[in-house]
């Protein structure tokens, strides 16, 4: 059996996914409570990722948007970014 090298850019996915974090949300994050996030893609897909990884897009009113989610060929979180 031949096998074929997967490239680095073949294996990562990009998951598109709309959020809405409250304030109330975002506290229990602070608390300890929570660090995971839980979301479906606009495909239909369940994905999860820390939620230390939105850090930079909380404000007063917790976190809301778009978002592009890329991971790589093992799941790992690679990028996160508001569009």
């Amino acid at each position: 059996m031949q096998r074929i090298p997967i490239t680095p850019a073949a294996s990562k996915r990009r998951y598109v996914v709309n959020l809405r974090l409250t304030p109330a949300q975002i506290q229990a994050f602070y608390a300890g409570d929570v660090s995971q996030v839980s979301a479906r893609d606009r495909q239909g897909v369940r994905i999860a990722f820390p939620i230390v990884s939105l850090r930079r897009f909380i404000g007063h009113d917790g976190i809301s948007g778009t978002f592009a989610i890329e991971v790589d060929g093992h799941n790992r979180l690679q990028k996160i970014e508001r569009l």
